[in-house]
Parts: C-alpha cells; structure tokens; sequence
C-alpha cells in the first residue's frame, strides 16, 4: 500500500501516471518511469559557479589578482579543505606554489568590469598594471587585513579589492602537490579563516538602489550579460 502511495506521489510531482503494481512480488515504486538519455556532445553542460579573485604576492612583494571560477569546498575536519584550480603558467599558479598561500576573494556584481581586466591580461606582462586599472574602474586595494592577528594569516603587504562578499584566507601545506589536471592544477588548501568587510551593511546603505549589485557573482550571470562565453 506505501508503495502504491509513493508511485503516485511520483507520478503526481513529475507530470506523469505511472501504472500502479501488479503485485508485491513485482512492484516498483518508479514503475513504468522511462528515461531516455543521450550523450552529451563535447564541452558538457555548463554549470554556474560563483566567481573569485585570488590575491597572491609577486616576488618583489607587491601584489597579483587574477579571476578564478574553480574552488569549492571539500571537507570539514579536522580542518577546512578546499580545492582551487590554477591556470598553469600563470603568474598566480607560481605565486601561490612559491608562498603556499592567498586570499580568495568573493566577488559581487558590481565587480563585474574586473573581470575582463583580472581574467584576461597576464600579470607577467611588463605593460599590464592590473591595480591602477582596478582603480580607474573604481575599486582601489587596500590593506583590508589590517590587525596583526589577520595579517599573520597572510602576507603584511598584501592588498585585497573593496566590497567583496567574503574574504577567505587560504593555505597549501607543506605535504600537498599540485596535481595534474589539463592545462590547469588542482590545489588542496586549508582554509585558515573568512572575514567579511566591516561595516558591510553600512557600505550597502550608502548604494541605495544598488541592491542588486550587491548579489553574489555567478558564472551564469556572467554569461547571461555578455561577459564570458
């Protein structure tokens, strides 16, 4: 009888009738559920993920942003893991083999003009000044982490965007390798700790009519404005 119910709470939810069962012996609770699946064609379907600009430092101690849409979180205890993905040869994939650590910084939407000037110019590039353009655009690093107890979790000189949603401070221990992953490199992090901008609330007020801007950046609507493919 419970099954009976749940093959017609299935039908019900998903727009179909399926044929109640014959018998206990030959019952099913999907009976008479067909699904026809094809194989997707390469690349697969796209997903939405929220988006990131990872800060590392330069050799000469100033600072690097890129954009970068692969980190999710793994794993809980007995620490935090998470896996970013780093673009080999970039200047934030040597940065952050190099120091073993970075802030990852969620973006909103009102971040979306740094997207074209995080994402896609090098930090290599001798004529590319990525924080004087961030500036002109209106977004001007500074020194966030201000308080020793932060800074320990990351370098005193680093400098971070404004109005992120979230600011997590990251680590690669010393037992972990970067490993292969297509033209990319998986990185299994510790999370050390998330700050947020004090006085948040405060910043959002004095945007009245922005709310909007506020919302967290996702690849999804990135695509739908035109920005990324």
């Amino acid at each position: 009888r419970s099954r009976v119910m749940v093959s017609m709470l299935v039908a019900s939810a998903t727009g179909f009738r399926a044929p109640l069962p014959q018998s206990r012996r030959t019952s099913s609770v999907f009976a008479g559920a067909r699904m026809t699946l094809g194989k997707a064609d390469p690349p697969p379907p796209t997903l939405s993920a929220p988006v990131f600009s990872l800060a590392t430092i330069n050799d000469d101690g100033s600072t690097n942003m890129n954009i970068l849409t692969y980190a999710v979180p793994v794993g809980i205890r007995p620490s935090r893991k998470w896996i970013i993905s780093l673009y080999q040869g970039t200047l934030s994939h040597e940065n952050f083999a190099k120091r073993r650590k970075g802030v990852l910084q969620l973006l909103r939407r009102r971040h979306m003009p740094l997207v074209d000037i995080l994402g896609k110019q090098s930090g290599r590039t001798g004529d590319v000044d990525k924080m004087k353009q961030c500036a002109e655009a209106g977004f001007e690093w500074s020194h966030l982490l201000e308080t020793s107890e932060k800074r320990e979790m990351f370098e005193k000189h680093s400098l971070l965007l404004p109005y992120c949603a979230a600011y997590y401070t990251l680590s690669f221990p010393l037992d972990q390798e970067y490993q292969a992953a297509g033209e990319h490199d998986a990185v299994m992090c510790d999370l050390r700790n998330v700050y947020i901008e004090p006085g948040g609330k405060a910043i959002e007020a004095e945007r009245e009519g922005d709310e909007e801007q506020d919302v967290v950046m996702y690849t999804a609507w990135l695509r739908a404005e035109g920005v990324v493919a």
